[in-house]
This record gives C-alpha cells, sequence and structure tokens, in this order.
C-alpha cells in the first residue's frame, strides 16, 4: 500500500515538494487508499480513531474548473488550477486548502466517499465576507493562527499570495505557491508536533 502511494506522491511536480515531503516523511504511519481514491497519510489516533494528519483528494476534471468559473464568476489562478489538476484539495494538519465538489456539477449528486474536500466554489461565495477583503480577490483555504483567529488564504489579481486575519491584518505574503506551500507547512508541522502525546513513537522515514 505504501508503495503506491509513494508511487503517486512521486509525479507531483516541483512545485509541491513541500507537500510531498510531509507525505514521505510520515507514510509509515498507517496510511492507506481511501475509497474514494483519496491519499490518507499520517494516522493519530490520540486526536480521533479515524483522524489521519494529511488527506489528499485525487484530480479534477477540467469540465469541473469550467462550471466553477462559470458559476463564481471567478478565473482560478492559474498556480491553483495546476494545484487542483493533482490534489483537488486538501487538509494537512490544520491547513485546509479547497477543492472543487461535485455540487458544483450537480447539487443533489451524492459523493461516494464520506470525506470530501472544502468547498471552493462556496469560499468565494460566501466566506469570502468573513474577511476584510476585496470580494474579487481568490480565497483558496484557511488555517488556525491563535486562540480563535482564523487565517485565510487569498490571491490578488496578480496571483501574489497573502494570508490575513478576519481583521483584515495581513500576516504573510508570497510570490509563488512553492514558496506559501513551504513556509505554511512548516509552521503547522511545529504545532502539530506539540499535540503528539509522549506515549506515542512516530515513525519517519524522509
Amino acid at each position: 500500500m505504501n508503495e503506491t502511494i509513494k508511487n503517486r506522491i512521486s509525479n507531483y511536480p516541483l512545485e509541491l515538494d513541500a507537500i510531498k515531503h510531509q507525505c514521505l516523511k510520515y507514510i509509515a504511519n498507517n496510511s492507506k487508499i481511501g475509497s474514494g481514491d483519496e491519499l490518507f497519510i499520517f494516522h493519530r489516533p490520540w486526536i480521533a480513531p479515524m483522524n489521519w494528519g494529511i488527506l489528499l483528494f485525487p484530480p479534477v476534471t477540467n469540465d469541473w474548473i469550467q462550471t466553477f468559473e462559470s458559476r463564481s464568476d471567478k478565473a482560478i489562478p492559474s498556480f491553483y488550477v495546476d494545484f487542483l489538476n493533482e490534489i483537488n484539495g486538501c487538509f494537512i494538519y490544520d491547513i485546509a486548502l479547497y477543492g472543487i465538489t461535485s455540487s458544483i456539477v450537480n447539487a443533489h449528486q451524492t459523493n461516494k466517499s464520506s470525506v470530501r474536500a472544502q468547498d471552493l466554489f462556496r469560499a468565494n461565495l460566501s466566506w469570502i465576507q468573513e474577511y476584510q477583503v476585496e470580494y474579487s480577490f481568490f480565497h483558496f483555504g484557511t488555517s488556525h493562527y491563535s486562540g480563535k483567529e482564523k487565517l485565510g488564504y487569498f490571491a490578488d489579481g496578480n496571483n501574489e499570495i497573502f494570508s490575513m486575519l478576519q481583521n483584515g491584518t495581513v500576516i504573510s505574503t508570497w510570490k509563488n505557491f512553492a514558496d506559501f506551500l513551504q513556509d505554511e507547512i512548516a509552521r503547522s508541522e511545529e504545532k502539530m508536533k506539540f499535540e503528539i502525546p509522549p506515549t506515542y513513537k512516530i515513525k519517519m522515514e524522509y
């Protein structure tokens, strides 16, 4: 099973190296492939019996991208189209990067998997209004910041990426998606490590 997962991850482009690194690092901890072809990596039973630190969803189809852009009246930035063509949304520790769900095609369509990415369409329709940010910007993810504060991830009209608190405070900016992934995943991993009980021995391969 792990070899199958490794083979899939190895095909990710260079821009997704930060995700690849985390997957290979923790893959030995009861990772698996889900019924909907999702990758469940790094089982964390101390949080919940069915909790994994990393959950990657299979690639999106081009018609879903076209439908999203038509219905949302927003163009998906090129860096995020490339991401969706590899991973249609994911959870990495406390980070959620949104994906296009089946509801974009058919609101009554059921997903054969019991899990799904957080909804990119809903994020750009309504969740974006929780932040003091221009509505035309592209909202593609979120993570925990501190206390009850939520950190949103956005791209402006020039495809520059930034993170922002709901009160409008910009925390960080990036020129490209690879640097964004590197910094935010490293930050999230450090927080995650403090949650591991000392009685658990984590296997690391990479």
